[in-house]
């Protein structure tokens, strides 16, 4: 052992063991130092964590809102092929009948019968004779699905309008246009709120921060079938002349018919996601 003679003759030990044991005396001394390098640790150790669980949180919400998502995106596909296949199989008879009598109209009705009965849905005559449905609510249905984990899932579905001077209508003067091309438009939505015109005005669906999303589905239908049919009979009437003589005259009646039937073919509709928000 390296010793160091001092004039008395006593050891003395060298100057490494003499730090080695300061060394030793502070770890084990009292005084607090070493407490407060252990809190400091801790607190670091506590913020890293933190760190941790709020990233795993924030992500955990995320996953939950693309799965809702997700979950949405599928019952509105699935609602707009629902709703596209039930508008297929039903046809719609329109009937255009015209009264004259010597060659002057004086009644004329316009009729639609619907070919076919809607297995799944319950859909408004106008649903699928490519009429206006009048007011938005008129216009609207809701279609319910039950997912994997038990919870309900609602599309809500709505008749857009026909465009302003569109041939589909129910006047006076309505024609059925050579082509039979009435386009029809629904937008297929997660959003209760949605006000049947403006599919771009929310956003999160109300109450949450899930995404509103819309499917637009478009049907053009075709002429499957038209007869035309006019029929003529004479009916005698006594009438008042001007000069006040009655006098008997034949009235010409005649009725002109027009019967079309129109479908929408599955095949020809289109479906596609238009944004929101």
């Amino acid at each position: 052992m390296d010793m160091v003679i001092d004039m008395n003759n006593n050891a003395t030990p060298s100057r490494g063991k003499t730090e080695a044991g300061a060394v030793g005396r502070k770890l084990r001394s009292g005084a607090g130092a070493t407490l407060i390098v252990a809190l400091l640790f801790f607190l670091l150790c506590a913020v890293v964590g933190s760190s941790v669980l709020a990233a795993g949180s924030a992500t955990m919400s995320r996953v939950v809102n693309q799965r809702k998502e997700a979950q949405d995106y599928y019952t509105l596909t699935s609602a707009a092929e629902l709703l596209r296949d039930e508008i297929a199989a039903c046809p719609v008879t329109i009937k255009v009948t015209e009264e004259l009598a010597d060659g002057v109209r004086y009644a004329r009705s316009i009729t639609y019968d619907n070919d076919g009965a809607a297995s799944s849905l319950t859909l408004p005559e106008a649903w699928v004779s490519g009429r206006d449905a009048g007011s938005a609510a008129a216009r609207s249905l809701s279609v319910e699905t039950a997912a994997d984990d038990g919870t309900k899932l609602t599309a809500y579905v709505y008749l857009l309008p026909p465009a302003s001077g569109a041939a589909v209508n129910n006047g006076a003067d309505y024609v059925i246009p050579d082509d039979g091309a009435y386009t029809m438009t629904y937008i297929i939505t997660n959003n209760p709120s949605f006000n049947g015109t403006d599919y771009a005005s929310e956003a999160t669906v109300a109450g949450s921060s899930v995404k509103c999303q819309y499917l637009k589905l478009t049907l053009i239908s075709g002429i499957r079938s038209s007869n035309y049919s006019s029929s003529v009979t004479v009916d005698s009437q006594t009438i008042t002349n001007a000069e006040g003589v009655e006098e008997t005259v034949d009235v010409i009646y005649e009725t002109n018919t027009t019967t079309v039937v129109v479908a929408w073919e599955a095949s020809d509709a289109k479906i596609e996601q238009v944004s929101g928000g």
